[in-house]
């Protein structure tokens, strides 16, 4: 994984599935294409006093230079679906 700078970004994928990314992972890396996975939070709804109701689950954001966007694509074609 690399840093891609925050405005040359563009989003690839999303997925709360980490298996999804580990192969994202490996066919962007196999490419050469430079990328960056945030990672965000969502829970449940919360109720008073801070207790929350559901789950927690993690959103993995695949990002890559805007640049290498149509690689990126190609790259991870019948990787995921």
């Amino acid at each position: 994984m690399s840093n891609v700078p925050f405005f040359a970004r563009r989003k690839l994928y999303s997925t709360f599935n980490a298996q999804e990314v580990g192969q994202l992972r490996a066919a962007l890396q196999g490419a050469g294409v430079k990328f960056v996975i945030q990672q965000d939070l969502h829970t449940g709804p919360f109720f008073g006093a801070g207790l929350q109701s559901g789950p927690v689950s993690i959103e993995y954001i695949v990002y890559v230079h805007k640049a290498d966007f149509e690689l990126a694509e190609s790259a991870i074609q019948g990787t995921v679906g």
